[in-house]
């Protein structure tokens, strides 16, 4: 009888801008697990968009920070099969204009 198989680990981008959640989040991506592997760290988002295009990961988790985030970056993700997931403290959520994403 012929094992099942192991499902594929999802690769995640993460570009946090220095948001104080984001050392726990590398840790637990590079440690891996069934799911989710750390696909790269990213210091901006020329970095992340850049990363996006070539097919390394299928997910990004991003900072509301980071410089330069906008509709038409978190577009140009989605483009490329890259799911976005915006972490950040509730304060940050509401006071970083999110009409601009």
């Amino acid at each position: 009888m012929t094992p099942p198989l192991a499902a594929a680990r999802v690769a995640v981008l993460v570009a946090a801008a220095g948001a104080g959640w984001e050392a726990d989040v590398l840790e637990r991506l590079e440690r891996g697990g069934p799911a989710l592997t750390l696909g790269k760290r990213c210091v901006d988002l020329t970095d992340l968009l850049a990363s996006a295009t070539t097919g390394l990961a299928a997910a990004a988790v991003v900072a509301p920070g980071l410089p330069g985030l906008d509709a038409d970056s978190v577009a140009t993700l989605q483009r490329a099969g890259v799911g976005v997931l915006v972490v950040g403290t509730a304060e940050e959520l509401r006071d970083d204009e999110p009409e601009r994403l």
